[in-house]
């Protein structure tokens, strides 16, 4: 995406997240501690890997290892649990997790071979629980927020993978979930530079994957099956052309 393009999202977003708030305050926007991991002794331009609790339930400094191990480049990853795409885009809200942007951790790092976006479950959550308000949250300022992750990731990466969510958690509507991952798949479907990993279709036949029937959250052999997809989908990213 170009810097006029970039531009244009960036102005249009302060017209159309109207109902995202500035703080995490507000009920259903607040977060868990984040945590960072790690790992600069591979290859440069390297990974940089934002997620949820998903991501933070896999070990951060875990997946940093793996993503260096299997696929030889530096690495860095951030999570915090409650985290949607709005959070990881306005720095007041994940300010409250100790972490950054999107956009600020690509400039931090100034060159990344790939973003890997790997949220939606709590946007899913939050557009649920305020599905009717005045001021809730919509699948049409997601839509903007998640286009927004694009812009930011390339603005210093090669490619972007956005993972999508597993229509598995009872607090966040099915219809819902599925128009959550309908928009990850048009992103992905609009520029070469960027690319959706189907955890959804992929974890489908493994409810032994989730804590529970109706919970998003892993089990351990799921927290493995979902480290494993995310540096496979790194892997397929670069061998087709990131």
């Amino acid at each position: 995406m170009n810097t006029m393009k970039r531009t244009v999202v960036q102005i249009a977003l302060v017209a159309l997240s109207a109902c995202i708030p500035d703080d995490t305050s507000k009920p259903g926007w607040g977060l868990f501690p984040g945590a960072t991991g790690s790992n600069d002794t591979g290859g440069s331009p390297g990974i940089v890997v934002v997620g949820d609790s998903l991501v933070f339930g896999v070990d951060v400094q875990t997946l940093a290892n793996a993503i260096r191990f299997f696929r030889g480049t530096d690495s860095f990853v951030a999570a915090a649990g409650g985290a949607s795409m709005a959070h990881f885009n306005k720095p007041t809200l994940i300010g409250a997790a100790g972490l950054s942007t999107i956009q600020q951790y690509e400039d931090f790092f100034g060159t990344v071979r790939i973003t890997v976006v790997a949220l939606g479950s709590n946007d899913a959550r939050i557009i649920t629980g305020e599905r009717g308000q005045s001021d809730g949250y919509t699948l049409d300022e997601f839509a903007q927020q998640a286009e927004l992750a694009v812009s930011s990731g390339l603005s210093h990466s090669q490619c972007v993978v956005l993972v999508n969510v597993a229509n598995h958690w009872d607090i966040a509507a099915p219809d819902i979930v599925d128009q959550i991952n309908a928009t990850l798949a048009e992103l992905g479907t609009g520029d070469s530079r960027v690319r959706t990993a189907d955890w959804n279709a992929f974890s489908a036949p493994h409810p032994e994957w989730f804590a529970s029937p109706t919970d998003i959250h892993h089990s351990d052999a799921g927290k493995i099956a979902y480290r494993d997809f995310i540096n496979n989908a790194v892997a397929s990213a670069m061998a087709t052309g990131c």
